[in-house]
């Protein structure tokens, strides 16, 4: 008896799994967005039917934009001169915000005067990239002894890297334009700040000495590079890994994808 009581309650547990399984199924599916929060279903529209332009110079950001899979786009770096007075905003994000549109009003402008493609529509992506430590910011530093300063002034505590993005993308127009008349497009301007707090080891001056002469972090925001030599300085890192890069790949993502459903609704 004992046997069949144990096969029975095996049975009973394997008939709820198999009847609860449909509606667990059906609460997972009620959490699953209704709009795409990535590019991913976009991919090939962006790739084929628009022109992407990528305003910096950044190798960094050069790499991340293909990693998320934006194969055809070209690099037009801005010419603004960045020379903003910190001291006339309130924080370093703000700052950042600031000098991200500001590169991508110069790019924009630009690329309105040299444009030769007017049936594809475009987007075109700016960033800008501070360390804020103490409510100070640091960008990139002036040479090697300048770097040995900044990393000094991290080892052993945390800081803060704001990425700021602003987007300009053009939808196409939806009134019927004439066979032989120039396309219309429809644009929007969307920009966001992203954060990620980092914290570094506390550093012997070998170790700063070592890594400021390697000249890695000379063209890189608090004079360090989170994805080379420079990881070995970070012992903690909050918030995402790709934004301390110079470009925070999903909310860029999410922040085009809404864009692009804007247009097909």
């Amino acid at each position: 008896m004992r046997i069949d009581f144990c096969f029975l309650f095996l049975r009973l547990t394997y008939w709820l799994y198999l009847h609860k399984l449909p509606t667990v199924m059906s609460l997972s599916l009620q959490h699953s967005s209704a709009k795409s929060v990535t590019i991913l279903p976009f991919l090939s529209k962006i790739n084929t039917r628009y022109e992407v332009i990528l305003a910096s110079g950044s190798p960094r950001r050069k790499e991340l934009l293909s990693l998320m899979g934006i194969v055809n786009f070209r690099v037009l770096v801005s010419s603004f001169a960045e020379d903003f007075d910190k001291k006339t905003f309130r924080s370093s994000s703000e700052y950042c915000a600031a000098t991200a549109k500001k590169k991508l009003e110069y790019v924009v402008a630009d690329y309105t005067t040299q444009r030769t493609d007017l049936k594809k529509p475009v987007i075109i992506i700016a960033a800008d990239t501070v360390v804020d430590v103490d409510d100070m910011t640091l960008e990139k530093p002036a040479d090697k002894d300048d770097s040995f300063r900044m990393i000094k002034m991290l080892s052993g505590r945390s800081h803060f890297v704001h990425t700021a993005v602003s987007i300009y993308a053009e939808s196409e127009s939806p009134e019927p334009q004439p066979p032989t008349s120039r396309t219309v497009f429809n644009s929007k301007t969307v920009s966001f700040v992203e954060t990620s707090r980092v914290q570094f080891a506390s550093l012997s001056d070998a170790d700063i000495a070592a890594y400021a002469a390697s000249g890695e972090g000379l063209d890189k925001a608090g004079s360090y590079g989170v994805q080379g030599l420079g990881g070995q300085l970070v012992a903690a890192l909050d918030g995402c890994y790709f934004n301390v890069m110079g470009l925070p790949l999903h909310r860029l993502s999410s922040h085009l994808a809404q864009l692009l459903t804007e247009e097909t609704s």
